[in-house]
């Protein structure tokens, strides 16, 4: 596997420092014009461990870059991600 300089991960996280990235969430998005845009979010390792094991799910706003855990109720829910044009914060 190839290592990569790992920028820090762009999930929330309760410390004031936010752990180095071992990968990236990427998700294709088309704009209005049929443009396909990708949006890459580098994540740690206990970020993916928290959307691999279905407890929590993610609330991520595009718009702003924020990013929210929430408890899952539908645990076994295949869509762990929500992705979000803009947020409460942004809006």
């Amino acid at each position: 596997m190839e290592k990569f300089d790992a920028p820090k991960c762009g999930l929330w996280h309760p410390e004031d420092e936010p752990p180095e990235s071992v990968d990236f969430i990427t998700q294709a998005f088309q704009n209005k014009d049929g443009n396909t845009l990708y949006v890459q979010v580098p994540v740690c390792k206990d970020c993916i461990s928290y959307l691999d094991n279905g407890l929590l799910n993610l609330n991520y706003c595009v718009g702003c870059n924020a990013s929210q855990w929430r408890i899952n109720r539908e645990v076994g829910k295949t869509n762990q991600i929500r992705w979000m044009a803009e947020c409460p914060k942004c809006k």
